[in-house]
């Protein structure tokens, strides 16, 4: 547990304590929250914009595991280590997943007129 000023919150990397690593964590919080902020107007939002930055959830997820092994004190425990394993190969495997449920399939091509 590592306090954090409402500066350093606003200005990621300012922290005395593994700043990059800190820094890392905020984004990650930071980018999660602009997400559910456009979750909750998804409706309002074309389908094609509110998509594309749902895949900004796979960049929350990067920056929380990076800031979850380099800033956490328990982050080189074998619970630890398993666990972030664990959820890596999860993500990984079901993105490859979703990823081959297209392979093969056409493209449609947009045409000019």
């Amino acid at each position: 547990f590592v306090p954090i000023s409402l500066s350093q919150l606003l200005i990621p990397g300012t922290d005395s304590y593994r700043p990059l690593a800190v820094a890392l964590g905020i984004v990650a919080a930071e980018l999660l929250a602009a997400l559910a902020v456009a979750n909750h107007y998804r409706r309002q939002l074309p389908h094609r914009v509110w998509r594309r930055l749902h895949y900004l959830n796979f960049a929350v997820w990067g920056l929380a595991l990076v800031h979850g092994l380099t800033a956490g004190t328990d982050a080189l425990t074998t619970w630890a280590l398993l666990l972030y394993a664990g959820s890596a190969w999860l993500v990984l495997a079901l993105l490859v997943h979703r990823m081959s449920l297209h392979w093969g399939t056409p493209q449609p091509t947009e045409r000019s007129t």
